[in-house]
């Protein structure tokens, strides 16, 4: 499994007490205003409420966006109750723009439903590599306790496209999500995302 795989919630950042999303190693203090669903696509779709985005760890001011940056745009389905669904999207600041990019999946095999306040230990992962294997794009979805979201059967294609990467504080992070399901069920969605410095709430998903 991809070394940035997944983890779920907010955690507390290592200095000044501040909240941070989750990321994979090195951890995040930022969390973007708000998540948009900028285009629905396909015949199912993930429902999300709220949305974060998160670009590495620092104490003080923040460092300047550099093409090391990983930025994880975590995404959360409906419900009151944990696990709650989940589309994590992964992406290094030097994944190709506009170019669709065929993931390749992780060997899955669902296991034991989770259980209230439990971690989801059945997502689906796949993950987008250059051609020196340094990676560039990764993906998780977590269906949490509503199994039927977005779709009750595995993915069997992923692609993702980028559409912009930020390159300074303001600019958005855009991404298409391209699923197809073993049913035959095909998800197409853009979702567009700001990384912000000092945020520390969550915001409100707008749906089109």
């Amino acid at each position: 499994m991809k070394a940035w795989m997944l983890f779920a919630g907010p955690l507390l950042a290592a200095c000044g007490g501040s909240s941070g999303g989750p990321i994979g190693p090195g951890g995040s203090t930022s969390i973007g205003d708000a998540g948009t669903v900028v285009q629905n696509g396909g015949t199912v779709q993930f429902t999300a409420g709220k949305a974060y985005i998160t670009r590495g760890q620092w104490c003080g001011t923040p460092p300047p966006f550099t093409s090391g940056d990983e930025f994880q745009l975590t995404l959360v389905g409906p419900g009151q109750q944990d696990p709650l669904s989940t589309i994590q999207i992964v992406v290094y600041a030097t994944a190709a723009v506009q170019v669709p990019q065929a993931l390749t999946l992780v060997a899955w095999k669902p296991g034991t439903p989770p259980g209230p306040g439990d971690n989801d230990v059945n997502e689906e992962t796949a993950y987008g590599d250059d051609a020196h294997g340094n990676s560039q794009l990764g993906f998780s979805l977590a269906r949490g306790m509503t199994t039927n979201l977005p779709d009750p059967n595995p993915y069997d294609q992923a692609t993702l496209t980028v559409l912009a990467i930020p390159k300074k504080e303001g600019d958005p992070l855009e991404v298409r999500v391209q699923l197809r399901f073993t049913d035959g069920a095909t998800l197409d969605q853009t979702f567009l995302e700001f990384p912000e410095t000092g945020r520390s709430r969550w915001r409100e998903v707008l749906s089109a």
